[in-house]
């Protein structure tokens, strides 16, 4: 939502999109992989 209303604006930086895109890579991978099977919930705590 955040990168959608930066990009919108007509005066948009480069380096905010480029944070935004790499926060919302990390948070995905990080979903991945803790969504494995493998990966039991007890490593959470």
């Amino acid at each position: 939502v955040m990168l959608t209303f930066h990009c919108v604006l007509e005066n948009y930086h480069v380096a905010y999109v480029v944070v935004l895109s790499v926060a919302i890579l990390i948070i995905i991978v990080l979903i991945a992989i803790c969504n494995r099977s493998s990966f039991h919930q007890d490593y959470m705590w």
